[in-house]
């Protein structure tokens, strides 16, 4: 009778009063395996980790469901040598059911982030099951494996799983979930799942906006390969328009159509049409202010002419000039890979009406460009990448370097225009260090870096404090009214460079588009550079 009042105790969530009878019986009562699994799972309700420990130190673990709770409880509380030794008790126990075994092997290979081992566990188990009673927490444990191991067949095995069972119900939404808190890599391979399996199951509001958010952060050769093993990609409207042309699909004239007034004459500018740019902008019926703001854009960049790269891979474009000088431009691009929504192409609309070569470097692996670039794998093998790229791609003996910088590309920045000893940065928005107490962006990105990268390279403070300042002056545009930008700016005058602060009137992280929008940018650039 007094253990099933205890039970009943435990199933109305009233733990300590379960914990503070059967402590209160006698030793021999207590050593009852049904009283020591009932004390234990109270013990791990109350989050009661130390006695829990004590209790299964001091007694018997001869029956299976009680080595079942114990090896729950230290999956629990990670604690992999226990559960290997708990696991070798139950493995040896003829008792114990096949499904309560794979279920803890599969516990101990997730704490030792063995996910092949965990899904090979995982498959076992989904094995015994009929297919009325597939419990949905294996389904969707199945799911994260296939995540982790960026194994896009087995996470479409896994989902098609869940589609046909009618007992389990899985949005998409939760395997989007699942993916964002195992990592970015593994955005690529969820969102090839999703594709593929799009025509069954309709994508809630959210998550287009997370799987949108997804393939924008995906370098572009994965993007490529996804629209190539998954041709569905294309069909799908969804996806928008900017990440298609980043697959290689160009707009269709009526997709062209639909895209708001900016995007068009973006488009346009990038292919140097400038009539048909501002042909939209007398046909288009758009606002009296937008239509000044892009005039003032066309303003600025229409008297550049870019020209064919003579090299362009995924992360690094060169444009060399058609009048003989020494003067070179290196860009470098923010965390995603554009210079603040500009690409190359269009960004050279404004500095190819400089004469200098052109150099942009974009951050397609949102690593701050710190991992190298073009072909290279470290910090110091791109710096000499570029100085081959200005001798034998460009024939300069002496280049003057100029480096320009947007917002997330301005930490890398200035550390390259130290080692090639620029002769001035240009930085829209530059943090100075991803420590920063009042840096609240990019948290996960941050965590990524902290583990790849010495810290001197994440803090310019740090790294230029012990050296000579080899580049000549720094120039630093930002909004006045941006708390974070305007502390960072701050800080950068507290080093031993020679800075010079620009603040712009405006609340914007990007500056660079408010003085393209206010016909601005090329007076500004060509002032601070001293170009002609």
């Amino acid at each position: 009778m007094l253990l099933e009042s205890l039970k009943s105790k435990y199933e109305d969530k009233l733990y300590w009063e379960v914990i503070e009878a059967i402590r209160a019986l006698p030793d021999g009562t207590l050593y009852s395996p049904e009283y020591t699994r009932l004390l234990l799972k109270s013990y791990e309700q109350v989050k009661a980790v130390h006695e829990a420990e004590l209790l299964l130190a001091n007694h018997p673990l001869d029956d299976w469901q009680t080595q079942n709770i114990a090896a729950h409880f230290y999956f629990k509380t990670k604690n992999e040598t226990s559960l290997t030794n708990i696991l070798r008790k139950l493995s040896n126990n003829d008792s114990a059911p096949t499904l309560v075994k794979l279920a803890q092997n599969e516990n101990l290979a997730v704490l030792q982030s063995n996910w092949l081992s965990a899904l090979h566990f995982n498959e076992a188990t989904l094995e015994y099951y009929t297919d009325k009673n597939i419990p949905k927490r294996a389904v969707l444990n199945g799911i994260e494996y296939g995540i982790r191991l960026l194994n896009t067949s087995k996470l479409i095995k896994r989902i098609k799983l869940a589609e046909d069972e009618p007992n389990v119900e899985i949005s998409l939404d939760e395997v989007l979930h699942i993916a964002t808190i195992t990592g970015e890599q593994s955005f690529f391979h969820i969102a090839a799942a999703l594709i593929v399996l799009n025509g069954s199951q309709s994508l809630s509001t959210a998550a287009v906006s997370i799987l949108n958010a997804a393939l924008a952060n995906i370098p572009r050769p994965q993007l490529i390969q996804l629209k190539n093993e998954y041709p569905e990609t294309i069909e799908l409207s969804f996806i928008k328009p900017n990440i298609k042309r980043r697959m290689g699909i160009a707009l269709t004239a009526q997709q062209f159509k639909a895209l708001p007034p900016r995007n068009k004459v973006m488009r346009l500018i990038e292919k140097s049409d400038w009539t048909s740019a501002h042909q939209v902008l007398i046909e288009e019926n758009i606002e009296p202010d937008e239509k000044r703001v892009l005039l003032n854009m066309l303003k600025e960049l229409e008297g550049g002419q870019s020209s064919e790269p003579k090299i362009s891979n995924e992360t690094v474009s060169v444009y060399e000039s058609e009048y003989r000088t020494n003067n070179v431009i290196i860009c470098f691009s923010g965390i995603n890979g554009s210079y603040f929504g500009l690409t190359d192409a269009a960004l050279d609309q404004l500095l190819s009406q400089f004469t200098c070569h052109r150099i942009y470097i974009k951050d397609t692996e949102r690593k701050l460009h710190l991992n190298g670039f073009g072909n290279t794998s470290s910090f110091e093998e791109a710096g000499e990448y570029i100085n081959t790229v200005l001798s034998k791609e460009l024939n300069i003996a002496k280049p003057c370097i100029n480096v320009l910088t947007t917002s997330a590309g301005g930490l890398a920045g200035f550390q390259y225009a130290q080692i090639w000893k620029a002769q001035a940065v240009v930085a829209f928005s530059p943090p100075i260090s991803v420590f920063s107490e009042f840096e609240n962006r990019g948290k996960a990105v941050i965590r990524r870096l902290t583990q790849g990268f010495p810290k001197e390279r994440l803090d310019f403070a740090n790294f230029i404090k012990s050296k000579p300042v080899l580049f000549n002056a720094a120039h630093i545009l930002y909004s006045a009214n941006h708390l974070v930008d305007h502390k960072h700016a701050t800080e950068f005058e507290k080093t031993s460079v020679n800075v010079k602060l620009h603040p712009i009137d405006s609340t914007e992280h990007n500056v660079l588009r408010y003085l393209l929008d206010n016909n601005l940018a090329k007076a500004t650039v060509a002032d601070l550079l001293e170009l002609e």
